[in-house]
């Protein structure tokens, strides 16, 4: 790794706000959204470091980070994801919302260009799920990191539940202390004592629990794209040739709340009265 990228993730850039930030996140496992916006302007604008070494930071230290959301907000600040539109971390703006705390003057670069790629991400159709209403017979319930709270919207109790953390798929880099600690115990409360796979390859475990419980039907709540998703991709050829069936299950209120994520917050917004009417809870 380059000096620069070491500095930066050891909070030894010399631009106080950014420092204090970077280790405040690896102590902390978090950081306000004010200063991810700006922590991440600084990254690729000033400091010039890749946005996607920015965004495998986060994703590592973070209590909270989210593989899509997370993706997302690195690639909308560099401009990316609103082309052209680049996030840009301005001196005033952060001394008037950190009360003059900090005040990097002359130290940030705000003459920026938004990146650029030649890649076209073209919007894909929702892929299929389970509704929680098609679950039928014993099975197996797999309680991942993307929803530990899948079983409260189930029509009926699994015959045995397995937890499985996905954190070894997070980064081939090691993950931070803190949230490692935070998703262990985390899992460990969902599972209410149950064992936890944290093995990189869940497919074995996975195998011998269904074994164990007489079941041929793994349940779990349907993850979209990261670590969660890809761990259960690496395990699908193995389970099908065991014969063990999984079943995705999606929340309704994602599957009908998703589709209308196509533009920003205020897109979103204008369809908060159709997604409220659909879920029966509007007035």
């Amino acid at each position: 790794m380059s000096a620069s990228y070491t500095n930066a993730i050891t909070a030894q850039t010399g631009i106080a706000c950014f420092d204090a930030w970077a280790d405040e996140l690896v102590q902390t496992g978090y950081l306000h959204n004010h200063a991810r916006m700006w922590f991440a302007s600084i990254w690729i604008f000033t400091l010039r470091l890749p946005w996607e070494l920015g965004a495998d930071f986060f994703l590592r230290h973070l209590m909270d980070g989210d593989p899509a959301s997370n993706t997302l907000a690195w690639r909308w600040v560099a401009g990316l994801q609103t082309k052209g539109r680049p996030y840009i971390a301005r001196v005033s703006n952060i001394s008037k919302f950190t009360d003059g705390r900090y005040c990097p003057t002359h130290q940030l670069n705000t003459n920026v260009a938004a990146l650029s790629e030649d890649r076209e991400h073209l919007r894909m159709p929702m892929p299929d799920a389970v509704r929680p209403a098609d679950i039928k017979g014993d099975y197996l319930l797999l309680i991942t990191e993307d929803d530990m709270q899948i079983a409260g919207i189930l029509p009926h109790p699994p015959v045995a539940r397995r937890g499985a953390l996905a954190t070894e798929a997070r980064s081939p880099l090691p993950l931070g202390k803190t949230a490692q600690t935070f998703a262990r115990g985390a899992m460990n409360d969902a599972c209410a004592g149950t064992a936890i796979i944290e093995t990189p390859f869940w497919a074995d475990a996975l195998i011998a629990a269904c074994d164990a419980a007489g079941v041929k039907t793994i349940v779990t709540g349907y993850a979209p794209v990261g670590p969660v998703a890809t761990s259960l991709s690496d395990a699908a050829p193995d389970l099908a040739a065991a014969g063990i069936t999984v079943q995705h299950v999606r929340r309704p209120f994602d599957t009908i709340a998703w589709p209308h994520a196509t533009k920003g917050f205020f897109k979103m917004k204008k369809g908060i009265p159709s997604i409220l009417q659909q879920l029966d809870l509007g007035t």
